[in-house]
């Protein structure tokens, strides 16, 4: 057996968040620029590349994979690949991120699939605000795929819906939204803006963790803490009456890093042992060299002996000027 995959800190990794596309039906501010680069097809990693990198992690002991883009569903291929991975011995959750925009047609491939969890998009509970977000009017196909989500994955497994708290955009809204947790076995979760559209200038806001959690507490006081696993990226909270829960995610405060668990392949191929180094691996490059197996294992562990102790310090050793990243390049 192959000793377990753990980083120069002694957090084991144990989830995959494998993104198959850089490419979105949506084009929301927070996550791609109009600037923002996608690359070709041909710069992506193939179908056949992506297997080939879980199967060698999964042998390392990665047990969670998350299928993320972009949105996965713009790629062509999509299912065959939940498919292949739902088989793969060694993956014990099999995860999905879309925008639920084009999920719909494929509601009876998912149910047979059997996802293991289910992260969904959605920052406004209006349509024309949707339209302003998104440039897309597409709000009607997502509220319709919220709905019928706890059909297509295993009986009590999770579903997130994941709302980015925009300063002067959807703050008004942060209420309603938590209320969807009230009638839906789901949990909203509210994350903090970060600096990922792929142009420069981002300002952080005002909208932090802390005064996240403290609106919350105030307007919704049956509202208590739930104990989590040590490596969730979560802080979950019950509200006493509510089917379901809520969350807040510390994405730009860095709040969890210390019990990170997960590493990302980018779209085109670059592990990422942080959300905020720029890539620490071409592994496109390496698989395409025509090394065996071993070597890109060994490639991937001399990775993980140098990483960083959380996001301040791998960003701060990005490159002077570089341009920033767009979340639909990273896989979010």
């Amino acid at each position: 057996m192959r000793p377990q995959l753990i980083d120069n800190l002694g957090r084991r990794i144990s989830y995959l968040r494998l993104a198959v596309t850089d490419r979105c039906n949506l084009h929301c501010r927070y996550c791609q620029s109009a600037t923002s680069r996608l690359d070709a097809r041909r710069k992506l990693l193939s179908y056949e590349e992506l297997i080939r990198l879980t199967r060698i992690l999964v042998a390392m002991g990665i047990s969670k994979v998350r299928i993320t883009g972009g949105e996965p569903f713009v790629r062509n291929g999509l299912l065959d690949l939940l498919r292949y991975l739902r088989a793969l011995p060694g993956i014990q959750q099999l995860a999905l991120t879309t925008n639920g925009t084009l999920a719909g047609p494929h509601l009876d491939v998912l149910r047979k699939i059997s996802l293991d969890g289910l992260n969904i998009s959605l920052d406004t509970l209006s349509p024309q605000r949707f339209l302003e977000i998104t440039g897309k009017d597409h709000f009607a196909k997502v509220m319709a795929f919220i709905h019928d989500a706890p059909g297509i994955i295993k009986a009590g497994a999770p579903i997130k819906i994941n709302t980015v708290v925009q300063d002067g955009v959807n703050t008004d809204e942060l209420l309603e939204l938590a209320q969807l947790a009230e009638n839906l076995p789901a949990q909203v979760r509210f994350i903090e803006l970060m600096p990922f559209n792929g142009a420069q200038g981002f300002e952080a806001t005002d909208w932090g963790i802390d005064r996240l959690r403290g609106y919350f507490a105030k307007n919704l006081p049956r509202m208590t803490e739930v104990v989590m696993p040590e490596a969730t990226t979560a802080q979950v909270f019950r509200v006493r009456g509510f089917r379901g829960t809520l969350g807040f995610i510390g994405g730009y405060s860095r709040s969890f890093c210390r019990q990170c668990n997960k590493i990302r392949i980018t779209p085109q191929g670059m592990l990422k042992t942080c959300l905020y180094d720029d890539g620490v691996l071409d592994l496109k490059e390496l698989l395409r060299s025509g090394v065996n197996d071993e070597v890109v294992e060994s490639q991937i562990r001399q990775c993980l002996s140098h990483r960083q102790p959380n996001g301040f310090v791998a960003a701060a050793l990005l490159h002077r000027g570089q341009q920033p990243c767009s979340m639909a390049s990273i896989g979010g």
